[in-house]
């Protein structure tokens, strides 16, 4: 039995949904003021006039403006553009991407029809195509920041993270009021296990949008990210006023762990058991509270707990083997070093296939392979994203198809 520590569970615990930019009304902000400069009842005038009513949800007169310009052979595009944003506004995504062909091939309207265009295909699950839309649209104005927001957002979800994080970069320097950007940055960092640069990235998030509103969610990341760096203190900091789920319980458990408060840490470890009884960070962590109050037995305890409830995790049946073998049951430890090494190597195999999606944005049946070994892993969540984004790339996959079924059936069980 090797006397290495246990490896660390797979990276890039991705999010279902990231969080989304605020759509037409993030948009108008960048635009109207240069359409409004135009001559009065030109048709890009026009046009921001009644993007600027929709935004403010006056929808009748924006209607009304669609109409007038539609009625005009000359600013029929500028018609449609605004008739197309009106149906991305009420959800009617199909209708807009037909409405936004005309516009899209517009010299005037080409860069903000393919602007939400890529909208209109990200929020159908389309996200290769919102990809390619949003690269349409920088192509003809390179300082289009709603474009690199679905350009990053597409790329995101299609797990190309490179390319994710190399256009959040941009939006940040264009937009130093939005705190989203650095948001996402940080957990893309987080993900790849890169804690310093992703501590950074968060504080730089709450520093631009104090009342974001997921500010709760951004302090729980940062404070894990401190306590990987092992900067306990400023880790519980970060913790201090969130709610006591059984995540924050936890983070604290281990904070207070390495501070040395042994009492502190039992107490917490109590309170998530009492939410969770068989949540699998809270089962390790008062394993490793009972080996270090020298109780092999309830260290024992706690990690046949852990197999038991969450029997694809490798780090738990390799901490259970050094138990065992320390009890002096070989065999037992035996068997829990071979479940180790069984799952190890599908969490391995995902890793390397998560770092091989994130350099090909393209390869459909590599997402699938991913859908279905997150699936294995018991991750029916990680298992959703990547059968979505296989077939964001291709509709026509059957196989992630079948796996979005397994994954329905497995909630309603």
């Amino acid at each position: 039995m090797p006397a290495a520590t246990p490896p660390s569970p797979p990276t890039a615990e991705r999010r279902p949904q990231w969080l989304l930019w605020g759509g037409l009304l993030g948009l108008v902000a960048g635009l109207v003021l240069w359409m409004w400069s135009r001559s009065a009842g030109d048709p890009q005038q026009l046009l921001g006039q009644g993007l600027s009513l929709l935004a403010k949800n006056e929808t009748r007169e924006a209607y009304r403006i669609a109409r007038q310009l539609q009625a005009n052979p000359a600013s029929v595009p500028q018609g449609d553009l605004l008739a197309a944003a009106i149906l991305l506004e009420s959800a009617q995504f199909e209708p807009a991407l037909r409405t936004l062909v005309g516009p899209s091939k517009n010299d005037a309207t080409a860069a903000l029809a393919y602007t939400l265009s890529a909208e209109a295909y990200y929020r159908l699950g389309r996200w290769g195509e919102a990809v390619l839309a949003a690269q349409e649209a920088l192509k003809r104005e390179p300082d289009n920041l709603m474009a690199r927001r679905w350009l990053a957002a597409g790329a995101y979800d299609l797990g190309s993270v490179g390319m994710a994080a190399e256009e959040l970069l941009k939006v940040a320097e264009g937009d130093p009021r939005d705190g989203r950007a650095h948001r996402l940055l940080g957990l893309i960092e987080k993900d790849r296990e890169q804690f310093a640069p992703a501590v950074d990235f968060y504080r730089e998030a709450l520093r631009r949008q104090p009342d974001a509103p997921d500010r709760n969610e951004i302090l729980e990341e940062l404070g894990d990210c401190l306590l990987k760096l092992n900067r306990f203190d400023e880790a519980l900091a970060a913790l201090e006023d969130l709610p006591e789920t059984v995540s924050v319980l936890n983070l604290r458990a281990t904070c207070q762990a390495g501070l040395g408060e042994a009492d502190a840490q039992a107490t917490s470890l109590a309170r998530a058991r009492d939410l969770a009884p068989t949540h699998l960070k809270t089962l390790v962590a008062s394993a490793a509270r009972a080996t270090a109050d020298g109780d092999l037995d309830g260290t024992v305890r706690w990690l046949s707990a852990a197999v038991q409830h969450h029997p694809h995790d490798s780090q738990s049946h390799y901490l259970l083997a050094q138990a065992l073998e320390r009890l002096g049951e070989g065999e037992r430890a035996k068997e829990q070093f071979q479940l180790f090494e069984q799952w190890q190597a599908v969490e391995q195999e995902f890793t390397e296939l998560h770092n091989s999606a994130s350099a090909d944005v393209s390869n459909a049946n590599l997402r699938l392979r991913l859908g279905d070994l997150a699936l294995k892993l018991a991750k029916p969540e990680l298992a959703e994203t990547w059968y979505r984004a296989a077939l964001a790339l291709d509709p026509r996959l059957e196989g992630a198809r079948r796996g979005l079924d397994r994954v329905s059936s497995g909630r309603r069980q």
